[in-house]
């Protein structure tokens, strides 16, 4: 199991420029976020594979309120002289509540 906090502060409006979602930082805002991972490693007759789980959320003191879980799924099988990998993964990801007043509800809902 692996963990991390970090804080950001945005201290210019220029800070903003690059992000993605610009509309959600706030100016001389703290915003912190804690990061939680786990890996699993496994064998089976054929192959293997590697299971991890992330989650990532707003820390203590944080002006924002998010969250986000995401599963990742990795597999090789040897088929004989062949090797199969596959991978598969899923995310769950809600829309901020801060968001929620700013975006029509049509948009809120994303398909992956």
């Amino acid at each position: 199991m692996q963990a991390e906090v970090l804080y950001f502060i945005r201290r210019d409006s220029s800070d903003l420029t690059y992000l993605l979602y610009p509309d959600q930082w706030d100016l001389n805002r703290l915003n912190g976020a804690l990061d939680l991972s786990m890996l699993h490693h496994y064998d089976h007759d054929h192959g293997e594979g590697l299971l991890k789980l992330e989650l990532r959320t707003s820390a203590v003191g944080s002006a924002s309120a998010y969250s986000q879980l995401r599963f990742t799924a990795v597999n090789s099988t040897d088929l004989g002289p062949l090797q199969l990998r596959t991978r598969g993964s899923g995310n769950m990801e809600p829309v901020p509540r801060r968001a929620k007043a700013l975006v029509p509800r049509r948009c809120i809902t994303r398909g992956h």
